[in-house]
């Protein structure tokens, strides 16, 4: 599934047709406090595709912070992205975290 998400002006885009359920669990994972405030686009063309970060399966606790779209306020994590498009995550703290303003592309 491709997915364009804007932080800056909260929309998800998405090109084909998509189960509610699989869309909803989907949004929960990848903006799991702020999915509510964005507006769907569907049956657009993505423009500017490219460099994907790629997610291929979701851990079981919500990692959200690692995720490039957010940021944090606290120091001591690190944020790292593979060359293949795969984010991870080290040194965890209990921290406020908010969205990054842009335009990330996501293939899920």
């Amino acid at each position: 599934m491709k997915i364009q998400l804007d932080t800056t002006n909260k929309t998800v885009k998405i090109e084909e047709n998509i189960k509610v359920s699989k869309l909803i669990a989907t949004l929960k994972k990848l903006l799991p406090e702020d999915w509510k405030e964005f507006t769907l686009e569907t049956h657009t063309t993505i423009n500017n595709w490219s460099s994907p970060y790629i997610i291929r399966e979701y851990p079981v606790y919500p990692t959200y912070p690692s995720y490039p779209w957010y940021c944090s306020s606290t120091k001591g994590n690190t944020l790292t992205m593979s060359s293949g498009g795969n984010i991870s995550a080290s040194n965890k703290t209990n921290a406020d975290y908010s969205l990054k303003s842009g335009v990330y592309n996501v293939e899920c």
